[in-house]
């Protein structure tokens, strides 16, 4: 599938500025839930005065937003970040997405 030659609307709507990359040294045990364990550590030892090469952590908030971004540029329509998607939907099931609305219908359940 080719990607679309004019832009679409993003479904994805954002109530706040999402920091998708951080420096260790912005890091500490409270970035735990944000970065990840490995991360997270490394920004402590920084900030415990022990030497780690420089780097980055990519954020959790950076994953929906892929999802969301290769959607609209292949011009699929998309839902993400619902928290309850995978617990809902069963593979099989038949479902209606509105990437505009931001609705998905279950429109046939899986036998």
């Amino acid at each position: 599938m080719e990607p679309p030659t004019k832009p679409i609307p993003n479904p994805l709507k954002l109530e706040r500025e999402m920091d998708y990359i951080l420096d260790f040294e912005e890091l500490d045990k409270n970035s735990l839930q944000m970065v990840g364990g490995k991360n997270a550590s490394l920004g402590e030892m920084i900030g415990a005065g022990i030497h780690v090469p420089p780097g980055f952590a990519v954020t959790t908030d950076s994953y929906p937003s892929h999802a969301a971004i290769v959607c609209r540029e292949y011009g699929l329509p998309a839902v993400t970040g619902t928290g309850v998607a995978t617990s809902i939907i069963k593979t099989g099931d038949i479902i209606k997405v509105d990437g505009d609305t931001g609705v998905v219908t279950i429109v046939k359940r899986a036998n």
